[in-house]
């Protein structure tokens, strides 16, 4: 870190030194726009002849109790010299350019000096003596105003000198005397600048600003017919977008049946083509079957698989079941056993009785159960389970055709 004068001034070795050190400025003083000397114990502004071009002066936090040596600074944009000992505004006739000033917490009692400074656009003394504003009003292009926490007591003064600052965005003016003095002040500040955007606390929205024109106009009553008009526009406005809203959804509503129906009648078509496909797939094999029958056992065979084929085909058109008596465990027990076995329904059968002879109470079922009762119970169980997902998927219109319930399923 560069070392400090004792005597608290800014030699030129020292501000190169600065230069050096700080992240984007340069030893060369011609090169540097902006300069950081903050927080440097310095007492006076000096030697800052060689720095021509600086736009951006950051002097806050130091013991600085005369603003001079800065006249030479002709692009001088910002200036910036809050916790300081300045007792007054002073030596700024030739900082034509400067547009941002910042002299918070210093000793100003009042702003005479800042009327030369034509182009400032954002002024900041808060925390200072200051009792008298009416210098400001020369500063029409003063957009941002912060006055927090001086001794400001003269109301009209204010309400005057803000009347000629037509373009004042932001102001803050909490702090000082007159604000609880001056009765109805948020509305008197907004009726006297009709421009603000920034009060204090708060933004001010347009809807207040109207608030405050009609009670200017025509006090408390005109205020409140203003509300509830103002109340009436907006719930019309919520209420349209609603209608907006709901007349939206209808209509997706509507596209989305339309292409549910075109994809229901679809599917119906593609599922007699299938049921079509099966019958004559099974007429076929039931011929081929009854023309092996007459080969002994191995007829016999195909006879039982063909009555198989039947039975399922009348079981998938909602017909008969198998004859034993199926229960949710045993539902269970099948389902696993398929997948463990790869739906190899006689090592399924054989395991299924073993099960069954293992419970007391399902014993006398392992004696009826046989493989075609496997099988049977395996396709409806499938079956109900792809109706269940036809009806959750939004396939199935009435869910109340489909056979299945889903506390009974398995799975």
């Amino acid at each position: 870190m560069a070392s400090y004068d004792t005597d608290g001034g800014m030699s030129k070795e020292w501000l190169r030194k600065v230069c050096d050190e700080s992240e984007g400025c340069y030893v060369t003083p011609e090169l540097n726009n902006k300069l950081y000397l903050q927080h440097k114990c310095l007492t006076e502004i000096e030697n800052l002849e060689e720095y021509v071009n600086v736009s951006w002066l950051y002097l806050q936090n130091n013991a600085i109790d005369r603003i001079q040596n800065i006249g030479h600074l002709k692009s001088l944009t910002g200036l910036f010299l809050g916790n300081n000992e300045i007792t007054k505004i002073q030596n700024l006739d030739s900082n034509s350019k400067l547009k941002m000033l910042n002299l918070d917490r210093n000793f100003l009692k009042d702003l005479k000096g800042i009327e030369v400074c034509k182009c400032l656009e954002n002024f900041s003394a808060k925390a200072n003596q200051i009792q008298n504003i009416s210098p400001l009003s020369a500063l029409k292009n003063l957009t941002s105003l912060n006055l927090q926490n001086n001794k400001i007591s003269d109301e009209k003064n204010v309400l005057r000198t803000l009347s000629e600052m037509p373009k004042i965005r932001v102001l803050y003016l909490k702090g000082n005397p007159f604000v609880r003095s001056l009765k109805n002040y948020r509305k008197e500040i907004i009726h006297t600048c009709p421009d603000i955007q920034f009060l204090d606390d708060r933004p001010v929205e347009e809807w207040e600003k109207k608030f405050v024109a009609a009670w200017k106009r025509g006090g408390m009553k005109a205020l409140i017919e203003e509300r509830e008009k103002h109340n009436s526009e907006k719930w019309e406005k919520h209420q349209k977008m609603m209608d907006d809203w709901k007349r939206v959804r209808l209509e997706t509503h509507a596209k989305k049946a339309a292409s549910t129906t075109t994809q229901e009648q679809q599917q119906q078509q593609q599922q007699k083509q299938q049921s079509s496909t099966e019958n004559s797939n099974i007429h076929t094999s039931t011929s081929a079957n009854n023309t092996l029958s007459k080969d002994g056992s191995k007829g016999e065979e195909e006879e039982g698989e063909t009555e198989i084929i039947e039975s399922t085909k009348n079981n998938l058109k909602g017909g008969s079941e198998s004859g034993v008596a199926w229960d949710v465990w045993m539902d269970r027990k099948l389902f696993q056993l398929c997948r463990k076995h790869m739906f190899d329904f006689p090592k399924v059968c054989n395991q299924l009785k073993s099960e069954l002879k293992a419970d007391e109470t399902r014993s006398s079922l392992a004696a009826k159960l046989s493989i075609r009762d496997c099988r049977i119970r395996s396709l409806h169980l499938d079956r109900r389970e792809n109706e269940r997902r036809a009806v959750i998927s939004g396939r199935c219109v009435d869910a109340e055709d489909m056979l299945w319930d889903a506390e009974l399923m398995p799975w």
